[in-house]
């Protein structure tokens, strides 16, 4: 197998490291979003309130939105 320019295996390694940084992300509020409904009575804002960020990270990461605004353009 040929090895890969060094440029582009940094870049690999900082898309993988933003992967790994947004799936932590997720999970931290995912936590967040949990305790707040066992233990709030009116928690309908705050899970409201915690679902944009959580959508925003899926769409912008794992849905590509960027690339689907752009047209197709990576970056």
């Amino acid at each position: 197998m040929a090895e890969a320019p060094r440029g582009d295996r940094r870049e690999l390694a900082f898309r993988l490291f933003v992967g790994e940084l947004v799936i932590v992300a997720l999970f931290v509020l995912d936590a967040i979003e949990y305790l707040i409904a066992i233990n709030a009575q009116q928690a309908t804002l705050w899970m409201a309130l915690l679902a944009t960020p959580q959508a925003w990270l899926i769409f912008r990461f794992y849905m590509h939105g960027r690339q689907l605004r752009r047209g197709g353009e990576d970056g």
